[in-house]
């Protein structure tokens, strides 16, 4: 499911990047679209890796296994720490979860820099006098509610 809705990500940010006014506005806007599009990508690949992954057990014993903790040297691993996860078992599973906050957190961020720049730009004759004025002050704190929202949905649901 990740992978799907790292999917959307990717494809909304790839649409945003071929707007009107892309070419004409700072480049730190194309710069941060480039980057969301990048860790949508990243979150995809890595959650068919971790499909992948988790389809070749054969039995829950060899899932086991693999996501215990394994030291250097069996006989100086004590008895409590053969139960604990291990930690490249715990980045295989929450990396495709961690680039996709990632991504829908910076797509945010940088629909709100896109406004500010764009409010600033006067690209299409806006003035003072426009609607617009208003949504530059409150872009940061909208994205920094949204962003944290939808991380702790993300986090909760995992």
């Amino acid at each position: 499911m990740t992978g799907v809705a790292a999917a959307l990500v990717a494809q909304v940010t790839n649409t945003s990047l071929q707007q009107e006014y892309i070419s004409t506005i700072h480049w730190l806007v194309p710069a941060l679209w480039t980057s969301t599009l990048v860790f949508a990508l990243l979150s995809v690949y890595y959650s068919f890796l971790l499909h992948h992954y988790l389809g070749g057990f054969a039995c829950a014993s060899d899932l086991r296994e693999a996501f215990t903790h394994r030291g250097l040297s069996p006989a100086l691993v004590r008895e409590e720490e053969r139960r604990l996860p291990s930690l490249t078992a715990a980045v295989k599973v929450w990396a495709p979860t961690y680039l996709l906050a990632l991504a829908i957190g910076s797509y945010i961020g940088t629909i709100g820099v896109y406004w500010g720049v764009a409010w600033r730009m006067d690209l299409q004759g806006r003035g003072e006098g426009s609607r617009n004025v208003c949504l530059h002050p409150f872009t940061l704190p909208l994205v920094s509610l949204a962003d944290d929202g939808l991380c702790r949905y993300l986090y909760s649901s995992s």
